[in-house]
């Protein structure tokens, strides 16, 4: 089970990841 913290994380990289991935 993921907790609050992961899930923070998790959600704020995820866009990150995606803006400096392939366009």
């Amino acid at each position: 089970m993921l907790d609050a913290q992961t899930i923070a994380t998790v959600k704020a990289t995820i866009p990150l990841l995606v803006e400096t991935g392939p366009k």
